[in-house]
């Protein structure tokens, strides 16, 4: 019996959440944009190669997105347009490091802003962390794509023959293949 009395606390806590409130279709939206989320990570996830370099960066970047945070806590956060600089630190995750680090770390952060910070209704955080994750990991797949590189790792064991400098034509990056070609000449 105590498991069911626990099932109904919890429906009923559920319930009550402000989320409900909502329009149907601003419900149905939220719901839809974590879903694709989750669902997303998920994707990244089974792409994954972890290495150590890439958990070192990871590392320092979700400490100083912390350090900003913390710093954040010292001034509150103002109602209305935020001017912050956590993208400083969520960016370069996105371009230098797989996918799922570039997705993680503003998930991250904004739990870190709602436990430190300033509470806010929950769904409002969840949404929010959902959409940055989804764009981040949208500018990742995208820099991946357009540069040439893939999803590698940084650590993977590349041929002489494949590298920028003495293949310039696989590299999309067009900065890399000017400076192999000067490299070159």
């Amino acid at each position: 019996m105590p498991v069911a009395r626990r099932w109904l606390r919890q429906w009923v806590a559920v319930r009550n959440w402000p989320l409900w409130s909502l329009p149907r279709w601003l419900v149905v939206f939220i719901l839809a944009v974590i879903a694709a989320d989750l669902a997303a990570i998920g994707a990244a996830a089974s792409f994954l190669t972890v290495t150590r370099s890439n958990l070192a960066l990871f590392g320092l970047l979700l400490g100083c997105t912390a350090a900003s945070v913390e710093l954040t806590r010292k001034s509150g956060e103002q109602g209305g347009v935020i001017k912050d600089v956590h993208g400083v630190w969520e960016l370069p995750a996105a371009i230098l490091l797989p996918s799922l680090y570039g997705m993680v770390l503003p998930i991250i952060r904004v739990a870190l802003v709602q436990w430190r910070v300033r509470r806010a209704p929950v769904y409002r955080r969840v949404f929010t962390a959902a959409a940055l994750s989804l764009s981040y990991g949208a500018a990742s797949v995208t820099f991946h794509s357009l540069s040439g590189l893939g999803l590698r790792s940084p650590d993977a064991v590349i041929p002489a023959q494949a590298t920028v400098a003495t293949d310039p034509p696989r590299s999309g990056w067009p900065p890399l293949q000017s400076g192999a070609r000067i490299r070159r000449w």
